[in-house]
């Protein structure tokens, strides 16, 4: 599925401002309402339309969604979205709560493999391919803009050259320079 983005990676340079120009991509992950249980891969998750001070949980597939930015080159302006990667994320199964202990462990790791963050970094990592395999966009930096599920260890530790990640983290985070 992911060819099917290829016309618009092999059209990117003239759509960008200046031939050094980075690429800015936004990456974050979208609910598709269905509403049977026994669709493959469907869960429950929190409504996205539903108010902060009541939370509704609906059925919905999971999908980790990254769109190239792009403004106009004649005038100056907003920046449109245009989709890129559209890759399907599907929570761990949890079992029974009277299911065997393996399951339960084997539950325990499926679900640190399919965390969000990984599922968000894939995506990440299959952009930066995409780039590389053009030879006009294979030096670009890649800057890539998330909301705060993404910024952690596991995402920023693990980038792809080349790539710059700007995320939203705590208002009470501690920063500190690292140690020589």
């Amino acid at each position: 599925p992911h060819q099917l983005f290829d016309p618009i990676f092999d059209r990117l340079p003239a759509l960008l401002a200046s031939p050094s120009a980075p690429v800015i991509v936004a990456l974050d992950d979208t609910l598709c309402k269905k509403t049977g249980r026994h669709i493959p891969g469907v869960g429950m998750a929190r409504d996205p339309m539903s108010p902060p001070f009541h939370v509704n949980l609906c059925y919905g597939l999971r999908f980790v969604q990254v769109s190239l930015l792009v403004s106009s080159t004649q005038a100056p302006g907003a920046a449109r979205a245009l989709p890129v990667r559209f890759d399907f994320a599907p929570p761990a199964v949890k079992p029974k709560k009277n299911a065997a202990p393996e399951m339960h462990e084997a539950y325990k790791k499926e679900k640190k493999l399919r965390a969000l963050p990984l599922a968000g970094l894939a995506a990440i990592t299959s952009v930066r391919q995409s780039l590389d395999a053009r030879i006009e966009t294979a030096q670009r930096q890649l800057i890539c803009s998330g909301d705060g599920s993404y910024t952690n260890k596991r995402v920023l530790r693990n980038l792809p050259p080349r790539t710059t990640f700007i995320g939203r983290i705590r208002k009470d985070a501690k920063l500190h320079l690292p140690l020589p």
